[in-house]
């Protein structure tokens, strides 16, 4: 499909070194599991996923309805800057698949009405190899770390008057849990 971009993970997200991550976890394994009746400590794995398929007409229609307000108001400077043409103008299915990959990020992080990040917060980058990431930042780096999401992946496309993407993030953090029989599986 002409316009498919293959995605990279966005290791962005993560507060501390992994490795002290890694360590403080085996830390409070070994200390959990040593007290007296208690549920020995798992990871668990966060995983979490969001869709979005865009018309490409809509967004055409609404920049020629609101012009550079629109993509001011949706878009960072190096979104638009990646989506203009030489020649000037847009290439509005550029626009409409990061639209649609913000979308999807966003229903990756399930936010709460009034906890929903400003458009800037969720960044589509263009990486040299012709992939794309997805960058969170301010209340959107939030909700995924409070998901324990620590990597976002994505991947978008664009054909036949549509834009459609992918975010997938997932992360791991540790629970107190009674084995559900799936050792021996």
């Amino acid at each position: 499909m002409r316009g498919a971009r293959g995605g990279r993970l966005s290791q962005g997200l993560a507060t501390r070194d992994e490795r002290t991550d890694a360590a403080a976890h085996e830390l409070v394994a070994s200390e959990l599991a040593a007290a007296p009746g208690n549920a020995p400590v798992r990871p668990q794995v966060s995983v979490a996923i969001g869709v979005d398929l865009v018309e490409i007409a809509q967004v055409a229609a609404a920049l020629e309805t609101f012009g550079e307000r629109y993509l001011r108001r949706l878009f960072t400077s190096s979104e638009i800057d990646a989506c203009r043409r030489a020649g000037g103008g847009y290439a509005i299915e550029r626009l409409a698949t990061r639209f649609a990959a913000k979308e999807a990020a966003l229903k990756m992080l399930e936010p709460a009405p009034d906890e929903v990040p400003e458009w800037h917060e969720i960044e589509v980058r263009s990486l040299p190899s012709g992939a794309s990431e997805i960058a969170l930042a301010g209340a959107a780096a939030r909700l995924a770390a409070r998901r324990a999401i620590r990597s976002v992946a994505m991947s978008a496309s664009h054909e036949g008057g549509f834009a459609t993407a992918v975010a997938i993030g997932w992360g791991e953090s540790s629970c107190r849990c009674k084995s559900v029989g799936l050792d021996n599986a």
